[in-house]
């Protein structure tokens, strides 16, 4: 339509300023320097590369939308999240000692294999999710929410299918992967975020799965199967009056969430805890992703029982 041809080309300083920060020279930055753990030196160069880029797009938001200087708020959040990551990589790395025991008799052969940018996940194609989620996560966080329909505003759909056109991706697996970006903007570490966590009053701390902060945020996991992107992305789907979902996709959205979290953590660690606190929350976002691993598991795919759960 004319509307819709006008409206885009409103957005088309936005969408070409998110796409130049997925040129190759950038993803390499990110994945060769910042993910893989190259020399601080590098790591900063790095940093400051994409920086640049990446106000190109927070400059393009804030004039197409009359946001005046709120930039400066989502650069400084995104500047964040990007120094957190070689941090988080470094601390997966030596995490072996406290996590192995977790993990063990699990799908999870290694700690690696519990963030979605290491061990035996698809690297490319979830660098190129990652950025992109934590592209419009920062400009949402920056914003403080003050407006809400921001993301939606930049009709992300269009820029996020380009994006993953490059990774040489089939047309149903871009769909399921521009929901996925959608799924973790709007919900961001929330659910596996245990770093700001206190013990409800009244109710004793436990070192096993029943510890009481972990089934409160599995509640707060299970919730989200009644939000209908979620949905979507795990293909609930009616048979026989049973609903049915697929246990596999919600289960790579829980390791996605889980990821999400993880990062966010390193990037408040310089400000807000110390070594043992991020150690602690690993620990119990690790326990509830299991929980829910197994609880998905005896579901039999099988919705209202996962609700149940």
């Amino acid at each position: 339509s004319i509307e819709m041809a006008l409206t885009m080309q409103k957005l088309s300083a936005v969408h070409e300023a998110f796409l130049g920060m997925f040129d190759p020279e950038n993803m390499q930055l990110l994945t060769e320097n910042l993910i893989r753990g190259a020399q601080n030196g590098q790591q900063e160069e790095s940093q400051k590369v994409l920086m640049n880029r990446f106000r190109d797009f927070s400059q393009s938001v804030c004039t197409t939308f009359g946001l005046g200087a709120a930039g400066e708020s989502v650069n400084k959040t995104f500047e964040q999240h990007l120094q957190g990551i070689p941090d988080a990589m470094h601390f997966l790395n030596i995490s072996h000692h406290f996590l192995n025991s977790l993990i063990a008799g699990t799908k999870y052969s290694s700690p690696e294999d519990l963030v979605v940018l290491s061990g035996s996940n698809t690297y490319r194609e979830n660098a190129l999710i990652m950025l992109a989620y934590l592209m419009l996560r920062s400009t949402q966080e920056g914003l403080q929410n003050k407006y809400a329909d921001i993301i939606a505003g930049m009709m992300p759909e269009p820029m996020l299918e380009k994006v993953m056109q490059h990774a040489g991706r089939s047309p149903a697996d871009i769909e399921r992967d521009k929901l996925l970006i959608l799924i973790l903007v709007k919900y961001g570490a929330s659910v596996f975020d245990f770093l700001d966590k206190k013990l409800p009053r009244g109710r004793k701390s436990a070192k096993n799965t029943e510890d009481p902060v972990v089934i409160d945020q599995k509640t707060l996991a299970l919730d989200m199967l009644n939000d209908p992107l979620v949905k979507r992305y795990i293909g609930v789907n009616q048979h026989e009056g049973i609903w049915y979902y697929s246990k596999e996709q919600f289960e790579q959205l829980t390791l996605w969430l889980f990821s999400a979290a993880y990062f966010a953590g390193f990037r408040k660690k310089a400000t807000t805890s110390g070594k043992n606190r991020v150690s602690g929350s690993i620990t119990r976002a690790v326990r509830l992703l299991l929980m829910i691993n197994q609880l998905s598991e005896k579901a039999g795919y099988q919705l209202d029982k996962l609700k149940e759960s």
